[in-house]
């Protein structure tokens, strides 16, 4: 039985250019597949068993990530000196939380791991379940732009949910009873009320110096642009109030 474990791992794919990994009968994993699929070898391009295609500049390898059928959707950058071990196993992104992950059999269990936490588990030895992209860019699996962390400081890192609310900010809503922005931050799951203001920004600005100070190096700050404030307010003014919709811009002074 060994002998015949040795001598499947030093064959390769029967099928002329192709590397794939030998799997059975002569074929890699992808040909075996159409063979009972289809009853044929035939050329359908790229498939899900394919390995991810890699390239490398300047030492940061850059690592195409496929959907389901082929195609190119991301791509993710890492180390280049990881690049031998990342090739040996197959990564997809998870669309739901925008992280890269992977998998392996053990055992014929099909088990995942998540690129991020692989990678810093190389760097250091040490594999603890959380990890924080500093940049809270998921596609950016440098070792610089990783750090250890706890779920809480994870949380704190955490860009502003993607959900329709009132403003665009982080710990920022506006308020119908003042028509004004409130803003407030939660610390250990305490909300802080942090102030109302005539403006969004300064709600945001607000909210950065108390991130500031209750999270360190793990607040996220809210980035801004040049906006017409009053036309922002009067865009939620007419979401929060259809039937007011065609309201002048110079009455909401009065909530200024």
């Amino acid at each position: 039985m060994a002998n015949q474990e040795i001598d499947s791992l030093s064959k390769s794919c029967s099928i002329s250019g192709c590397t794939g990994k030998y799997k059975a009968k002569g074929f890699c994993g992808r040909h075996l597949q159409q063979i009972y699929k289809y009853g044929e070898i035939i050329n359908i391009g790229r498939s899900k068993l394919d390995s991810n295609e890699i390239i490398i500049e300047n030492n940061i390898a850059k690592m195409k990530l496929y959907d389901h059928n082929g195609n190119q959707i991301e791509e993710t950058i890492f180390d280049s000196k990881y690049v031998n071990i990342i090739s040996q196993y197959k990564w997809h992104l998870f669309t739901s939380t925008k992280y890269v992950g992977g998998g392996w059999k053990d055992n014929d269990v099909w088990k995942d791991m998540l690129l991020h936490r692989f990678l810093l588990y190389l760097e250091d030895g040490k594999f603890d379940t959380e990890v924080d992209h500093k940049d809270g860019n998921r596609l950016n699996n440098l070792i610089s732009n990783l750090r250890r962390c706890t779920i809480q400081q994870n949380n704190q890192n955490a860009k502003k949910t993607s959900k329709i609310t009132s403003s665009k900010y982080k710990g920022v809503n506006f308020s119908t009873y003042h028509m004004k922005f409130k803003a407030s931050i939660s610390v250990n799951k305490i909300s802080i009320y942090l102030g109302i203001f005539s403006s969004e920004i300064d709600a945001a600005k607000a909210y950065n110096e108390a991130a500031i100070k209750y999270f360190g190096e793990f607040a996220w700050l809210n980035k801004f642009e040049e906006v017409n404030q009053l036309w922002v307010i009067n865009l939620k003014f007419r979401k929060l109030w259809p039937s007011h919709s065609n309201l002048h811009l110079k009455h909401l002074d009065l909530w200024m």
